[in-house]
């Protein structure tokens, strides 16, 4: 599998402190999210809006992710 490069910065997650994070445009499948507590879920699939100004998640269990972000939107990564 190749290698994946994307942008890196940092966010802070409650009870975590600060972690690893990319602009939702860059998460792929495969790549695993980290959220508030600790929950992590893997990506299955990122679905852009028909403007491509937003992005809904689907996980890997199937769960489809009821918030849109917008493009420049952080997400933690483990």
């Amino acid at each position: 599998m190749a290698k994946i490069t994307v942008k890196s910065a940092q966010t802070h997650l409650q009870f975590h402190g600060m972690q690893r994070a990319v602009p939702v445009e860059d998460l792929r499948p495969g790549m695993v999210t980290m959220w508030n507590g600790g929950a992590t879920y893997e990506v299955a699939e990122v679905r852009p809006s028909a403007s491509g100004k937003t992005f809904q998640l689907v996980y890997a269990d199937g769960t489809v992710d009821h918030r849109r972000f917008r493009a420049g939107r952080l997400i933690a990564v483990a």
